[in-house]
């Protein structure tokens, strides 16, 4: 029995999800007019103040560029980043 190209069926599997950072979210500020805020809840209500902080962030990185920001600044940083308020 022969095949036509009618009869093929190419079955390809869903790409997987893209994962970003969004489950940093949860992360509280501890700091700033935004205190005990979760970064969900800023992006909703002030994304402007989460541009102000990373460029804040790159600022503070040129003043000493041999400082290292904690594991909690990093993970801000890339939520940041994930939800498309800068340029990456």
């Amino acid at each position: 029995m022969s095949s036509s190209d009618s009869d093929t069926v190419v079955i390809t599997p869903a790409p997987k999800p893209v994962v970003v950072e969004k489950k940093y979210g949860d992360i509280c500020l501890s700091f700033g007019k935004h205190k005990n805020k979760s970064l969900d809840d800023v992006l909703q209500q002030d994304p402007s103040y989460l541009t102000w902080l990373y460029k804040k962030m790159d600022e503070d990185k040129k003043k000493e560029p041999n400082k290292k920001l904690s594991p909690t600044m990093l993970a801000i940083r890339k939520y940041i980043k994930a939800s498309n308020l800068v340029s990456k």
